[in-house]
């Protein structure tokens, strides 16, 4: 999600590879289109979404896994919030979708997990967030069965894709929401930035017990994922592959304010994950070649396991949106990160705040491809 005012070796990898012997070709560089929340579209967003995305020869698709996802996507007004992370992923909603062989490679976008965030309340006008996130609360993690269950929960969720999705070829990729955001009250930017703001946010909360949450809920989602990894291995669960990923959100401007971020501060305390994938807003506004240089750099820093989680132009504000979806996927291909994420498919109501028109979809609210749109299937279908 954008939160920029107008613009915008690891272990686990060998036992991934592993549990999918001799079924999975190494990942291509491939552009996918996240399959957003709250479109405009009027309709079942997350299957109409899907059918354009298969339509439009889009291998590599990326979806929230929430309880809300019926009223999000406009499907209909029941929350699941009593639901673990297993059953979630196994609603007919999400299932229809993911085990459409069209798609490739999945990546799922988890808050926390059933019991750490209130799912089923109402989301912030300004950052499209739900509230309560405990998952960031240092002291949810003192409790001990708030420590086991979010591993129990990315156990079990990992294990239910193997086994459900065995024999496919499929790459599942469980990802979180831009975390140098989630550090900062859902808008890193704005901390940054904006003094009233961070005022508000510090009185509720401690950016370094934050960190050390933070910190905790990652060991603990890749604890979780390591043992339904190694659960799907010890029953020979094979032709799919479950990988972590670890979103940030901010490369230069925490920096620069001398605050604490993903990339310094919470990456390199915990374990490696599969991949590290950059939500790109603040380097999208840039020229073409900053963006190239930027992606190079976290090439290099991660070993070629980087991946761009979310870029978009708003073609309401930008009018050479065109051009710059053109220059911007040439730019990543010549980084050659994995894979490189549109955000989103339809597009969206304004955020309260953010100064923009929501005009990020490939299709508009009447299912019609827009320019960007073409100019993006265009650049997909050449490579």
């Amino acid at each position: 999600m954008r939160h920029f005012p107008r613009i915008r070796n690891s272990l686990c990898i060998l036992l991934a590879l592993a549990v999918n012997a001799g079924s999975q070709q190494p990942p291509s560089r491939q552009l996918g289109v996240y399959l957003g929340w709250v479109g405009t579209y009027p309709g079942n967003r997350l299957q109409e979404g899907a059918r354009l995305a298969k339509r439009s020869g889009f291998q590599t698709i990326r979806v929230p896994l929430v309880a809300s996802v019926e009223a999000d996507f406009g499907i209909g007004t029941a929350c699941h919030g009593k639901q673990m992370l297993e059953s979630l992923v196994s609603l007919p909603a999400y299932a229809q979708v993911l085990r459409d062989p069209a798609f490739r490679t999945i990546f799922l976008t988890v808050w926390g997990d059933s019991n750490s965030y209130d799912a089923c309340d109402a989301r912030d006008p300004r950052t499209d967030q739900h509230p309560h996130k405990r998952y960031l609360d240092k002291a949810f993690y003192s409790i001990a069965a708030n420590r086991d269950r979010t591993r129990s929960e990315y156990a079990d969720l990992t294990y239910r894709i193997y086994k459900t999705y065995r024999g496919s070829g499929k790459v599942f990729g469980i990802a979180n929401w831009e975390g140098d955001n989630e550090l900062y009250c859902d808008s890193a930017y704005y901390f940054a930035n904006n003094p009233a703001f961070r005022s508000s946010c510090e009185a509720k909360r401690n950016t370094m017990d934050v960190l050390t949450a933070y910190r905790q809920f990652f060991e603990l989602r890749q604890q979780g994922i390591d043992t339904g990894r190694a659960r799907a291995l010890r029953e020979g669960l094979k032709g799919v592959s479950v990988v972590s990923v670890i979103e940030v959100s901010a490369l230069r401007f925490l920096k620069e304010a001398h605050l604490p971020s993903m990339l310094e501060d919470v990456i390199p305390s915990v374990t490696m994950p599969d991949y590290v994938s950059y939500s790109a807003w603040e380097s999208i506004g840039l020229p073409a070649e900053q963006l190239f240089r930027d992606l190079d750099d976290l090439q290099k820093r991660f070993q070629g396991h980087a991946m761009v989680g979310e870029f978009g132009f708003d073609r309401g504000l930008d009018q050479s949106a065109v051009e710059r979806t053109v220059s911007a996927i040439s730019a990543m291909r010549r980084a050659r990160v994995n894979y490189s994420i549109w955000w989103q498919i339809f597009d969206q109501p304004p955020l309260a705040g953010l100064n923009d028109k929501g005009l990020y979809g490939l299709y508009d609210d009447q299912g019609k491809l827009t320019a960007p749109g073409k100019a993006f299937l265009d650049a997909q279908a050449s490579h």
